[in-house]
Parts: structure tokens; sequence; C-alpha cells
């Protein structure tokens, strides 16, 4: 982009939606707890006990002797096809978290550079950045569905001048209160306002008690005007 800053905002979009692919892809701690479990009752009721070798993965008797084994041909290839299927959907899950996680620590590195050029804050610089995220966020990130770090490109953006994060959460609640903003979209909004305040230890204390207010303000009218 430093080539040309026209092409800026489109190559920034462009990379975000590409890790955004990534993102919604990579198992949550509770998908991973659910596959762990599934494992441990796929080995419980294996009924016969099967011996895997260590480099090929294949069970030791059906390696050595072909298909005359003695355990029972149809238990044995059950367990070991389980194992095998689950042992390369956490190898692929692996590689796209670390993928993710390099891209991240590049992007993070250089939105740091572009609003510290010669390691020196400019805020015009920053300005920009700043609102080109805000509508990516607002045309990409928000849309998306399970989307779960991708948006800390944004947050770490605000974290650099107290007028970013002010301005972020008004953004967040005029655009939650759009009546023609749809139903899930105003559900992804409050998520992500409550995560910002209650995440952002560089937010005041003052802002956070603001929008806790005007939240439960909004909550009680909307009570009272649904109230039979």
């Amino acid at each position: 982009s430093s080539y040309c800053p026209a092409l800026r905002d489109s190559i920034l979009q462009l990379a975000i939606h590409q890790m955004l692919g990534i993102d919604v892809e990579v198992p949550k701690v509770e998908d991973e707890d659910e596959g762990s479990g599934v494992e441990e009752e796929g080995e419980g009721e294996t009924q016969f006990r099967v011996e895997l070798d260590s480099t090929s993965g294949v069970p030791s008797h059906v390696e050595s002797n072909g298909c005359h084994g003695n355990a029972p041909q149809s238990s044995s290839t059950g367990a070991v096809s389980l194992s095998a299927v689950y042992s390369r959907k956490q190898l692929m899950s692996n590689e796209m978290a670390d993928k993710l996680d390099v891209m991240m620590t590049v992007a993070f590195s250089c939105l740091h550079s572009l609003c510290h050029p010669n390691g020196v804050f400019v805020l015009e610089a920053a300005v920009n950045l700043f609102q080109s995220l805000l509508k990516i966020f607002e045309q990409v990130i928000l849309p998306t569905h399970a989307c779960c770090h991708v948006q800390f490109l944004l947050f770490r953006v605000t974290s650099y001048h107290e007028a970013f994060h002010s301005h972020f959460l008004d953004f967040l609640w005029g655009k939650f209160q759009d009546f023609n903003t749809s139903a899930v979209i105003r559900q992804c909004i409050a998520a992500y306002m409550a995560s910002f305040v209650a995440r952002a230890k560089f937010v005041p204390l003052s802002t956070v008690k603001l929008c806790l207010t005007i939240m439960l303000q909004w909550i009680h009218r909307y009570l009272e005007t649904c109230s039979p």
C-alpha cells in the first residue's frame, strides 16, 4: 500500500476478509471440549484393544499379518477410523489457528507502523486508518457470524487516541438505535459494545458508566413500551 496509497483501503479490506474466513473456521474452546468428549466417548465404547504402530497409525496385527489379525476386523477398523479422522481434524485446526496468529501479528505490526511512522505517533495518519477500519468493520466484520479475533485490529487502533474509542462507541450506539438496522445486527452491536467496554482497559471508567446508563435507560423505555 505504500507504493499506491489509493489502494490501501481495498488491500486492507481484502486482507481482513481473508482473515475472517480463517477466524470463523478456527474451533472455539467449547468446540474443542466437545471434540475431546467425543473422542473419550468413542474410546470408552471400543470393545477390543487396538495397538497402533507409532509411525503408520495402523494396528500392529493388521500391518504385520495383513487382514488375518486375531481381533475382529470391524471393531478395530472403526476405532482406527475414529482416531485418524479426529487426529486429522485436530491437526488442520491447529494449522489454521497458527496461520491466524501469524496473520494477526503481522497486521498488528502493520497498523502500528502506519500510525507511528519513524516511531512517532502521527494523529492524521491514525485518523485516516481509524476511519478506514471503521468502514471495514461496518461492511465486513459486523455482519460476520462467529468472528472472535479479527475485530481486535480495530480495538487496537482505538487505543491510540481517546477520541477513537469515543467515536467507535457513538457509532455503535447510533447504528443500534437505527430502526433500519436488522435485529440480528443490533444484537451483534450490543454484544460488541459490552465486550469493548468490558475488555478495553484504556476506556475511562466515566465512559463505561455512561454506556451502562444509556443502555439501561433504553432497556427501561423498551420494557415500558412493550408492557401491556
